[in-house]
């Protein structure tokens, strides 16, 4: 299976997929090291996939934007900005908040399928 199945098993798209899964691998990666030497660390090594770790993990934030919410209606810009709708409660009297596709919240959703518009159900 390569990495193109795996994001469409998953429901993520291949490039958010791959950032976890890097991720993921240096997660395992540290524990394994600061697991296999509790009697003699070697500090430069624990470093090195600390460091690694981190990194990995502040892409992973990049991740979490408008855009990649299952709530997120994109809203078409003439002047080249990427806006949207969050319709993730009930619009307020002046309608659906409105953000911008780079902005994030704490009620996040990864959309379940790319290219499906879940607002309106339709595929596209």
């Amino acid at each position: 299976m390569d990495d193109q199945d795996k994001a469409q098993a998953t429901g993520v798209d291949g490039g958010a997929w791959q950032v976890w899964h890097r991720a993921a691998q240096a997660a395992s990666r540290f524990r394994d090291l600061a697991l296999a030497h509790l009697d003699r660390p070697v500090p430069v090594a624990l470093h090195l996939a600390r460091k690694e770790l981190v990194e990995c993990l502040g892409l992973t934030q990049a991740a979490v934007s408008c855009a990649l919410c299952q709530f997120w209606s994109p809203v078409p810009d003439e002047d080249g900005h990427q806006l949207g709708l969050c319709r993730r409660l009930p619009p307020a009297y002046e309608g659906w908040p409105m953000t911008m596709d780079r902005d994030w919240c704490g009620e996040f959703a990864l959309k379940a399928q790319p290219g499906v518009d879940e607002a309106n159900g339709k595929v596209g």
